[in-house]
């Protein structure tokens, strides 16, 4: 069976320090990709100029700064392909993660998508944590009722997802925050298909200080908005049977999220919290 055509994609903003081992960890791929879509989301350092070495072995594509669901968006937009594959900008893929993933795609045509293990990396790129299975459980099949818990697909560096699957969730949406866009896609994706989880390390996923994901009073805002993304989409999609257990979910993240607010000593956000999980 001939391996489907693969598109990767990868949102960049001031990323020049990590910026090249990414690409070409991509470039090196034992199943090279069709497409390589770098989308510069107005970097001000030298990425714009990493990037233009590279000539045509990646499709380059500028914008001004939107954010990183923006600069995502744009890039599948631009991709072809059956398959598309995300990764970040600091970390790096082993050199067959695509061909171990297209190989799980093959046998499990049903499947929208897949995600792998990780390791764990510094930013000089030392050895934090050979495995990334003690971040929490992986969910693997239908897994929408799991995700409503919580995100444990920790970076879409891991996501091979079919544009078919991709399409049909909507793909990435334009985030008020910067925390959940790649959570709301696994969540919209999920309700329309299984998402298979691969019990293989394949990325380093680089830990820094510049790729946190806010504090948790920020991460729980944003998973405020991705499953209230989720909702608008079920009810849209007419897919009102996972309504309640998505809508039981937002109710119990506004809850959480009052409680966090609280501890910051914003009172005024606690209430408004509570008053929206009472709606809800």
């Amino acid at each position: 069976m001939a391996a489907p055509s693969i598109s990767v994609v990868m949102p960049v903003f001031n990323g020049a320090a990590h910026l090249a081992e990414a690409i070409d960890a991509v470039l090196a791929q034992t199943l090279p990709p069709a497409r390589v879509v770098v989308v510069d989301d107005g970097s001000t350092d030298g990425s714009a100029a990493l990037l233009q070495h590279y000539g045509d072995r990646i499709t380059l594509v500028s914008q001004t700064n939107h954010g990183q669901a923006h600069a995502r968006r744009t890039g599948a937009d631009a991709a072809d392909g059956e398959l598309i594959a995300f990764i970040d900008q600091d970390d790096v893929w082993d050199v067959d993660k695509l061909a171990r993933q297209v190989d799980l795609m093959q046998r499990f045509p049903e499947a929208g998508a897949t995600y792998c293990d990780h390791r764990r990396i510094d930013a000089d790129g030392k050895l934090l944590a050979a495995t990334g299975s003690g971040y929490g459980l992986r969910g693997s099949g239908r897994i929408l009722d799991a995700l409503l818990r919580g995100n444990f697909i920790l970076s879409a560096s891991l996501v091979m997802v079919r544009r078919s699957a991709y399409e049909a969730a909507g793909g990435f949406l334009p985030q008020r925050g910067f925390w959940a866009d790649d959570y709301s896609l696994w969540l919209r994706t999920a309700a329309h298909a299984p998402i298979l989880y691969q019990a293989e390390t394949l990325v380093s996923y680089r830990q820094h200080a510049n790729n946190t994901s806010g504090d948790r009073y920020e991460q729980a805002r944003g998973d405020i908005q991705a499953l209230q993304e989720l909702c608008a989409h079920l009810r849209a999609a007419d897919m009102t049977g996972t309504l309640p257990a998505a809508r039981r979910a937002l109710r119990d993240a506004y809850i959480g999220t009052a409680m966090l607010a609280r501890q910051r000593g914003d009172w005024r956000q606690a209430l408004r919290h509570r008053v929206a999980a009472w709606r809800t």
